[in-house]
């Protein structure tokens, strides 16, 4: 009985020491995927969308207005022709 869990013992100790080593893959030393430091630009976008709208942007019921009136838009159908006559 003692020799069974002295086995098992040393089947988890082996289990363990391989899992807390694994080997890296051939042709891909140094080379992580797990990288979480933002760039420099990342960094800019973030301060500008976290920052204020300045002068030159639209209010949000401009904003609103001018997507309804482009929706509406679509509801007419293309004409034949786009240019105006001036032979009138």
């Amino acid at each position: 009985m003692k020799s069974l869990a002295v086995v098992i013992g040393g089947l988890l100790v082996a289990a363990s020491a391989v899992a807390s080593e694994p080997e890296p893959a051939s042709g891909l030393m140094g080379l992580g995927f797990h990288n979480d430091e933002l760039t420099g630009v990342e960094k800019i976008m973030n301060m500008q969308a976290e920052a204020p709208a300045r002068k030159g942007e639209l209010t949000d019921a401009l904003y609103i207005r001018t997507q309804e009136r482009l929706a509406n838009s679509f509801d007419h159908p293309i004409r034949e022709q786009m240019a105006e006559s001036t032979r009138d």
